[in-house]
């Protein structure tokens, strides 16, 4: 899985380094570290609620979600640990669903730009598409494959602002469509 999320996180770098971004607060980072990333049932539908380990982002979805916050596996590459703030696995569809806090801008819209730009020019993805770009969000999604063209992620994620700090919020999985991944990430809240 770490390199399935290295196009997300390159992605960011490259707009954050473009936006002259700077990372998020260090202590706050390490504190909200220390405080574990939950599920909690919210309803006898299956109905799950995942909260960030810093209580920004909740995710309301479907699925048997479990925290992988400590599979080494399932961590995106060249990701700090402590900017992962949600890494949960559904055991039933395959399905991960991560929040990484990507760093901070002043500028949503120029971040935003500049993110469309490097996904576009990035001739490793397929099938790209953008939803909503909003004053303080934007969707996308896309696939990539191996040498053969056997897809080997389908990954749909929002970026949203809050304040200045940017958080990346991912489904992915191998198998599951666009919608699919959507669907998983309808739910999405903050909390200021």
């Amino acid at each position: 899985m770490n390199s399935k999320f290295l196009a997300l996180i390159l992605t960011s770098a490259v707009a954050l380094s473009a936006c002259s971004g700077q990372p998020a607060n260090q202590n706050a980072a390490a504190s909200a570290s220390t405080a574990a990333s939950s599920a909690a049932p919210t309803n006898e539908q299956g109905r799950v609620t995942l909260t960030s380990s810093d209580g920004k982002v909740t995710i309301e979805t479907a699925g048997q979600f479990t925290d992988k916050m400590g599979d080494a596996d399932l961590m995106p590459q060249d990701v700090p640990a402590d900017k992962v703030k949600l890494l949960q696995k559904d055991g039933v569809t395959e399905t991960v669903l991560m929040v990484v806090n990507t760093g901070s801008t002043k500028t949503p819209s120029d971040y935003f730009a500049k993110v469309k730009a490097a996904l576009e020019a990035d001739k490793s993805l397929s099938n790209l598409q953008f939803g909503d770009i909003a004053a303080n969000s934007m969707e996308y999604g896309f696939s990539q494959a191996d040498e053969q063209g056997n897809v080997t992620l389908n990954e749909r994620c929002k970026i949203w602002v809050q304040g200045e700090q940017i958080y990346s919020i991912c489904a992915t999985n191998t198998d599951s469509n666009q919608e699919v991944l959507a669907a998983a990430l309808r739910g999405i809240k903050t909390i200021n």
